[in-house]
């Protein structure tokens, strides 16, 4: 207590000096906790109900004679899992859906989690406010329109306390909410929470056709498999001990059902946090992330405290003679030195209490940089938590240790007759060390914090690039504007008739130059992948018709995956399209011919495609591929009609992370049809008025054919990019990292000014002695700027290594920019050496305004 009273009693005596410290601590520490809050909510913190009695499990289905084969379950398998399962004491499950949130005369297209009455209490979970669902809700068809918000929907909608009995537009029809979830609970997962909570028993109400083929069935039919599976194992169990009776209940079903669960297996594993799938997953690319995140960070604290450290080391030299004085007394050198740690705690502790406050101000504009256009909702708590607090409290003690442990055990080598003896400060005055221990600090800033500022440079040239990507076609004088009919259920004939009518009406709309549709836009959100073989192809083996084809929809992901096996067709982006598809996007068509008005309506006549040039060489390896005939080896029979190959057009990229064109495969709206579909749209004008006026004449024109179908989207090809979840995570990590660079280099530019500050006002008697001896004050300058100047360019040398290095670490992570892009290499290097000029030349200045006579008379 003694050593606290001194530290604060001696803190208090210099404000200047203690409000730097704790600013600068405050930034160091505060970007380290919120880095750690960021993970620990993430992959640290235990799960909601962790803390009942048995193991929360994910609960996986698969084919035994292809263990990698994993699949939903139906509701029935779900209510037989959950009564006759002997392993979990609670079973509970959930389905991912997209509905529509109506929001004043547009709709606004989120995820929604559809769960069972028991995943709630699964989790120890009660809405914040309101209740959960009843077992009768969950019934399949029960239709009692109820919901659960989440707390960042109802925070993002206003916030209204009342909330609780009011009606939610979901799919044109009026839901009641009967609760508000806790905020950040998004069920298994802790990164993604829904916009809203339905019980099953809506399903059938509900469920959308945008993501599959063909028609739904009802929940209740045992094969519509939709749900994914959670338990709680019985105490005491294990995922390998679970394993037995798993094994006989997929017996027992594949026997009672052989129809629906022939090769029926049955697997419990851990819960993913990062993500939600019916296959097992892995966060390890999200704890790479993180770790990779969190030594940046620590690198910014590092050179936090070696500025820290200077400023200890100039502050301790006006205390050595009370050092030597107190040693004169006979004080203890250990307790000398805890009284100096001390102090530097104190520094530490109130600079990690404003970086508690940085932590929680970051975490929120974490979760408000998902664009307000996403689907996706982020599970983010940023309120206190005492893990969080005891690392902040390991980062403060950190702290301490580097940058006040290397100056108090200097302090310990106080000579005390030197300091006591008369004169002995002008004695010190003249000592000038060039390799010091603050020089050497210097360098270490200067190093570091051009890493770091090379690294941010490279992050902020892939953020500008990927602000002017484009698929392979341009971007300007194009508008896009999405309809989701699969929210209202309509009936196919009508669509149809209401897609043939308002293309009619939008291409008859003045300043329209063209206009088509397709099923997904290049650089959104979703992407369709499906495998492409040609008649004649040989396969991988008898089964490869039947297990390797299929189709995929991915939100957020890449493109397909090129590198796959030939043998079992060509992964290729789908793409659903109308006529005038590549004449409206610009897209080249290179041989043959694009899809005709009767193709691009009527379901029947021969099958027609158009191919990309990446699939065409990938396909058929220099053969001509026009009147070749193509089919999808999916394992509905309607997939594999072949369709003859009508046109050839230029390759484009389907997602923005894409490096080069990859395969994709276009049909016809008339023979594949789409429930949700896309409005292409080229102007005749561009700018950002005549969008504006495009995109209103569009809305009027679909409303004008069908007022109740919901428009979902309607914007410029280039802010739907910007929007997007790639453009999201290349903005926020070059956001993140240019923080981390500005931070680390403004550090070091402040310790380069505060040392050479202190060595110029330590040799004013010295630079006085040489003006008096007929040194100009021209001279002077250059002493000084020099001296200055071989410490930064030392720096600069070993920084630039430092550098070379963290690009390739960082190779995988930046968009388009070579890791030794010479642009942030040099641009870093000269931004760094000006500032370090600047911090140079104001002390070199300063030391030319002495005036000899002054300065001799300096003790």
């Amino acid at each position: 207590m003694t050593d606290l009273r001194y530290a604060f009693r001696a803190l208090a005596g210099t404000p200047a000096f203690t409000a730097v410290a704790v600013l600068i601590l405050a930034v160091g520490i505060g970007l380290n906790t919120a880095v750690f809050s960021l993970v620990n909510m993430v992959l640290l913190r235990p799960l909601h109900g962790e803390s009942k009695p048995g193991q929360l499990s994910s609960v996986f289905a698969f084919d035994r004679t292809r263990p990698d084969s994993y699949r939903s379950f139906s509701y029935p398998a779900y209510v037989d899992v959950r009564d006759r399962s002997q392993v979990f004491v609670q079973t509970a499950g959930l389905g991912v859906m997209m509905v529509g949130l109506g929001e004043g005369e547009m709709t606004r297209r989120s995820f929604a989690f559809v769960v069972t009455s028991t995943l709630f209490p699964l989790f120890d979970v009660h809405p914040t406010k309101g209740r959960g669902f009843l077992p009768e809700e969950e019934r399949p068809g029960a239709n009692r329109l109820v919901t659960i918000v989440s707390e960042e929907y109802w925070r993002r909608s206003g916030a209204d306390p009342g909330i609780v009995g009011k009606t939610l537009r979901i799919n044109t029809q009026p839901f009641t909410v009967i609760g508000v979830a806790p905020r950040g609970f998004g069920g298994p997962t802790t990164l993604i929470a829904p916009a809203v909570w339905l019980p099953t028993g809506v399903y059938d109400l509900v469920a959308g056709d945008a993501f599959r083929q063909g028609a739904r069935k009802p929940l209740a039919d045992r094969d519509e498999a939709t749900l994914m599976l959670v338990g709680r194992l019985k105490p005491g169990l294990s995922f390998a001990s679970a394993q037995g009776p798993l094994t006989a209940l997929a017996r027992q079903l594949e026997q009672a059902y052989p129809a629906e669960h022939r090769n029926l297996g049955l697997r419990a594993g851990p819960i993913s946090r990062t993500g939600i799938s019916d296959s097992p997953q892995s966060d390890g690319d999200a704890y790479a992330m993180y770790g990779l995140l969190q030594g940046m960070t620590v690198v910014v604290l590092v050179i936090a405290c070696m500025n820290l450290a200077n400023m200890l080391l100039a502050r301790s030299t006006s205390r050595r003679r009370e050092i030597a004085v107190r040693f004169a007394l006979g004080a203890n050198r250990t307790v000398v030195v805890r009284q100096l740690l001390t102090e530097g705690f104190v520094l530490s502790v109130a600079g990690s209490a404003g970086g508690l406050l940085l932590t929680y101000w970051a975490l929120h504009a974490f979760a408000a940089s998902l664009d307000p256009m996403s689907e996706l909702m982020m599970a983010v708590d940023p309120g206190p938590n005492l893990r969080v607090l005891g690392v902040g409290l390991v980062f403060a003690v950190l702290a301490t240790v580097l940058f006040c442990l290397g100056p108090a055990l200097q302090l310990l080598r106080t000579d005390v007759f030197a300091e006591l003896k008369e004169g002995a400060r002008a004695a010190a005055t003249g000592r000038h060390r060039y390799l010091s221990v603050r020089h050497v600090l210097v360098v270490g800033q200067i190093s570091l914090s051009l890493a770091l500022l090379t690294a941010a440079g490279l992050f902020v040239r892939g953020a500008a690039k990927a602000a002017r990507a484009e698929p392979g076609f341009p971007l300007d004088r194009s508008v896009v504007v999405g309809v989701d009919p699969s929210l209202i259920r309509v009936p196919e004939p009508q669509v149809r008739d209401f897609y043939r009518r308002a293309l009619e009406r939008v291409r008859a709309t003045p300043g329209i130059e063209a206009a088509s549709m397709a099923s997904v836009v290049p650089f959104g959100n979703f992407s369709e992948t499906r495998r492409v073989r040609f008649v004649g192809q040989a396969v991988a083996d008898e089964r490869a018709d039947n297990e390797a084809g299929g189709s995929s929809m991915s939100y957020g992901a890449g493109g397909p995956d090129t590198a796959a096996n030939d043998k079992s067709g060509v992964p290729s982006a789908f793409c659903v399209v109308g006529r005038d598809y590549f004449q409206t996007l610009r897209i080249p068509v290179l041989r043959g011919r694009g899809f005709t008005e009767t193709e691009e309506m009527n379901a029947t006549g021969p099958r027609v495609a158009v191919i990309d040039e990446p699939l065409a060489k990938r396909l058929f390896k220099g053969v001509d591929p026009l009147g070749q005939r193509v089919y999808l080896p999916d394992p509905l029979e309607a997939e594999r009609v072949p369709m003859e190959v009508v046109g050839v057009v230029a390759g484009t990229r389907q997602s923005m992370f894409d490096a080069t064109p990859g395969p994709h495969l276009f049909v016809p709206f008339g023979q594949r049809f789409r429930l949700t579909m896309t409005f292409h749209v080229r102007i005749a004008l561009p700018g950002r008025p005549a969008e504006a006026s495009a995109l209103r004449a569009i809305r009027e024109q679909i409303r004008g054919v069908n007022s109740t179908i919901p428009i979902v989207l309607s914007s410029s090809m280039a802010d739907f990019r910007d929007h997007g979840m790639s453009s999201w995570g290349v903005r926020l990590g070059a956001q993140m990292f240019a923080a981390f660079g500005v931070v680390a280099a403004f550090l070091a530019i402040i310790g380069v000014y505060g040392v050479r500050a202190y060595l110029v006002a330590r040799r004013t008697r010295e630079i006085g002695i040489r003006m008096a001896l007929g040194a100009t004050r021209a001279d002077v300058l250059r002493m000084v700027l020099r001296e200055g100047m071989a410490l930064v360019s030392v720096g600069l040398v070993i920084g630039a290594i430092l550098a070379f290095a963290a690009g390739m670490a960082l190779r995988g992570l930046i968009y388009e920019v070579s890791e030794h892009d010479p642009v942030s290499f040099i641009g870093a290097a000269v931004l760094l050496s000006l500032a370090a000029v600047l911090a140079c030349y104001v002390p070199a200045l300063r030391a030319t305004k002495v005036a000899p006579t002054e300065a001799l008379r300096t003790a």
